[in-house]
């Protein structure tokens, strides 16, 4: 498979899925997705399932004409900002604990924009550069290039290439920063493949998984 570069998240979610095990995957995925022949085909029949905007738990009608009846997912509040903020607090408390309902059951397509979310911000060129990483390793071994040569092949550090001019010392420096880092983009892209077939993408290395809530949403955590 040939991954092209393209400043689009969706795109290497596609690349992504085609490299992974559909007997793995999460059971929302197997619900919505499949696997298609090309990018172009599986963006336009899957693309209503992917995030758009993201939606704010709360948001300030600026007009009536923003106004929209909220008897679906919701009630609209009036609220007084000149009374203390630990009395808006409570009141706010106790409107939830008469009013607030968990919903149950699977979301409708037409509810809900996001069946799939990002779990953390896509880089595309990081993307591309572990799936490419993957696709030279992960063949059989007759075939299999060393670390070394996929790092100067993708032109991932060109200061750890290796010259006629280098010295012994050099050659053993350049070639192990290549091979740890050639080393590191093949497990990172391993945890993209994997944590992609539990719904989870983009999250590799260090990024944690956001957690979910009982309809599969995650449930995102700002710092």
């Amino acid at each position: 498979m040939t991954v092209r570069y393209l400043d689009d998240h969706h795109y290497y979610w596609y690349e992504t899925l085609q490299r992974s095990n559909e007997d793995n995957w999460w059971g929302r995925l197997t619900t919505y997705l499949q696997k298609q022949e090309t990018y172009e085909v599986w963006f336009d029949k899957y693309k209503k399932l992917f995030s758009g905007p993201e939606r704010l738990p709360v948001e300030v009608v600026k007009s009536k004409e923003q106004y929209l009846p909220n008897d679906k997912f919701g009630i609209t509040v009036s609220i007084n900002l000149t009374y203390p903020t630990v009395e808006i607090l409570d009141a706010m408390k106790n409107i939830l604990q008469i009013h607030q309902t968990s919903r149950v059951g699977t979301p409708d397509l037409d509810d809900w924009a996001d069946v799939f979310q990002l779990a953390s911000q896509p880089d595309c060129l990081t993307l591309k550069i572990l799936l490419d990483v993957y696709d030279l390793l992960n063949v059989s071994e007759e075939v299999r290039p060393t670390l070394y040569e996929v790092g100067v092949q993708l032109k991932l550090s060109p200061q750890s290439v290796i010259t006629q001019d280098d010295t012994p010392k050099d050659i053993r420096d350049k070639a192990t920063a290549m091979n740890s880092l050639v080393s590191r983009y093949y497990r990172w892209s391993r945890e993209l493949i994997k944590n992609a077939e539990e719904g989870f993408f983009p999250v590799y290395g260090t990024i944690k998984k956001p957690k979910r809530n009982e309809l599969g949403f995650f449930i995102h955590t700002r710092h």
